[in-house]
C-alpha cells in the first residue's frame, strides 16, 4: 500500500527546508572569517562608546583596540589564563580625563546589563579584546575589572559603552 502526502506535510518540510536553508546562511554570513583580518565585518565594526557626565567623549572600535592589546594574566574559577587588554585608563588619559577624578563608572552590554563599578577600581579595569574562539558567546569586547573583592560575573560582555562619573570636589 502506498502512502500519499499531504498538501499540509508537504508544506511543512519546504517550510524546515527553507529555515535551515537561511539559519545556515545565518551563521555563515555572521560567524565565518572574512577577508579583512580574518573576522566578520560586525566585529571588526563594534564599537565602545566612553561617556562621561552624560556626554559622548569617544567612540572605538574593534578594530582600533585590537592592535593595542597586551597580555594580561588573571584567575577565573582557580585557574589562570591570559587575555589580551587595553588598560582603561589609557582610554581615558588619551581623551585629556584623568583617572584620579573618577567617582564610579558603569559598564553596559549590548542587551543593556549594567555593572556599577566603584571609582577606586579604574586602575584595575581593562578592555578585553575577546578571542575568536569565544566571539559568539562574549561579543568582540569585555570589561575585565580584577581584584580578590571583585566577582567574575562583573565582567560585562558584549560591552558598548562605559559611563564615567567624575568627582568634583
Amino acid at each position: 500500500m502506498r502512502k500519499i502526502i499531504t498538501k499540509k506535510y508537504f508544506v511543512g518540510f519546504i517550510v524546515v527546508i527553507i529555515l535551515a536553508v537561511a539559519l545556515t546562511w545565518y551563521y555563515y554570513a555572521v560567524f565565518s572569517p572574512q577577508e579583512e583580518g580574518g573576522l566578520p565585518e560586525e566585529v571588526l565594526g563594534w564599537s565602545l562608546e566612553l561617556t562621561v557626565d552624560g556626554e559622548s567623549i569617544r567612540t572605538y572600535n574593534y578594530s582600533e583596540l585590537s592592535p593595542r592589546a597586551n597580555p594580561l594574566v588573571v584567575t577565573v574559577n582557580d585557574k589562570e589564563i591570559t587575555i589580551q587588554v587595553v588598560p582603561l585608563t589609557s582610554l581615558l588619559e588619551e581623551n585629556e580625563m584623568d583617572p584620579n577624578s573618577i567617582a564610579s563608572f558603569t559598564a553596559r552590554a549590548l542587551d543593556g546589563y549594567l555593572w556599577d563599578f566603584n571609582g577606586s577600581y579604574i586602575y584595575d579595569a581593562y578592555i578585553q579584546v575577546v578571542e575568536e574562539e569565544f566571539l559568539s558567546n562574549d561579543g568582540p569586547l569585555r570589561i575585565v575589572v580584577v581584584g580578590e573583592d571583585v566577582p567574575h560575573k562583573s565582567w560585562v560582555k558584549l560591552l558598548v559603552e562605559i559611563y564615567f562619573e567624575i568627582r568634583y570636589d
